[in-house]
């Protein structure tokens, strides 16, 4: 078997830990991974993992091994990114974690279009919600909307999206157009749950800071979905202005409120601390930079 190979699969089971989460993260069967990790342990006649049937723990021997590995592997990813830096060519894979809505609606377009420019490159996308452990699941970055609270990564800022109160059309006309957000008490409201000030709508206008407390129809933990019911004329919803951008454009939602401001959420893209960073991270974090949409690029 190929020794890198097997210590790349040795490093994902520490990292991960497990066979299971390993085999996943390396998008290759359990199987396999077992097999490099016992190819690696008779190679050097000592135990690395101890296995049992709910969880694997490094032995000191494992320990050593690992950090040895570590550095054998980001030398030769170094050496490797360093040519193709040189040839202006960006090779290998990488593997992303972002947020669903925004991750779809937003990033996906310019990770595409990176994908066409860089065409010898593979891109590994996984779409979720929750908080991803960049280090131990393998990922090379993370897009992050709002604040970020892990201080032992480094975060870059890409871009910003503002937020909005939009209703349908026809809501708007039975209940009449708010023009405070006290106002909003008579409407039914949807909630997108990925707010972390969730239970207050914080606004601004002419200076002065307002507070609304909804009492919500409907929560959702997907800004599309409670976009999906303000169509339908479900109830008023606050949601990232790009998720609902194309449907205020075509009339099927209103914005509301428009002369107050709701606090808009940065996009950050965060990532591992490390001494040499790929050419290919760099790369894409800069295109991100170049391309996100963001009020700015939208004359807001």
């Amino acid at each position: 078997m190929d020794q890198l190979d097997c210590m790349r699969s040795f490093i994902a089971v520490v990292e991960s830990g497990s066979f299971t989460a390993a085999a996943d993260r390396l998008g290759v069967s359990k199987k396999r991974v077992s097999a490099h990790v016992s190819a690696l342990e008779a190679r050097l006649h000592v135990r690395l993992l101890s296995r049992t049937t709910r969880s694997v723990s490094v032995s000191d021997a494992g320990l050593s091994y690992y950090q040895g590995c570590q550095g054998i592997l980001a030398s030769l990813d170094d050496l490797e990114n360093g040519l193709s830096e040189d040839n202006g060519r960006l090779t290998g894979t990488l593997r992303l974690a972002l947020p669903v809505d925004y991750g779809r609606l937003a990033v996906l377009p310019s990770i595409a279009a990176f994908g066409w420019l860089h065409p010898d490159l593979s891109l590994d996308l996984h779409f979720s919600d929750r908080f991803v452990d960049l280090v131990a699941e393998g990922f090379d970055l993370a897009v992050r909307v709002g604040t970020l609270t892990d201080s032992t990564l480094i975060s870059r800022a890409v871009s910003s999206t503002s937020v909005w109160v939009v209703a349908a059309p026809a809501l708007v006309e039975t209940h009449g157009a708010p023009e405070h957000p006290d106002d909003l008490a008579r409407y039914p409201i949807l909630q997108d749950a990925n707010f972390p000030t969730e239970s207050v709508w914080h606004f601004r206008h002419a200076g002065t800071e307002l507070r609304f407390s909804p009492r919500a129809r409907l929560r959702a933990n997907s800004a599309t979905a409670v976009r999906d019911l303000a169509v339908t004329g479900y109830g008023v919803a606050r949601v990232p202005s790009v998720i609902v951008e194309r449907d205020v454009a075509a009339g099927r939602l209103v914005r509301l409120l428009g002369d107050f401001e709701l606090p808009g959420a940065d996009i950050h893209v965060v990532y591992p601390s490390r001494e040499h960073q790929p050419a290919k991270v760099r790369a894409l974090i800069d295109h991100l930079r170049e391309t996100l949409p963001g009020p700015e690029r939208r004359g807001r």
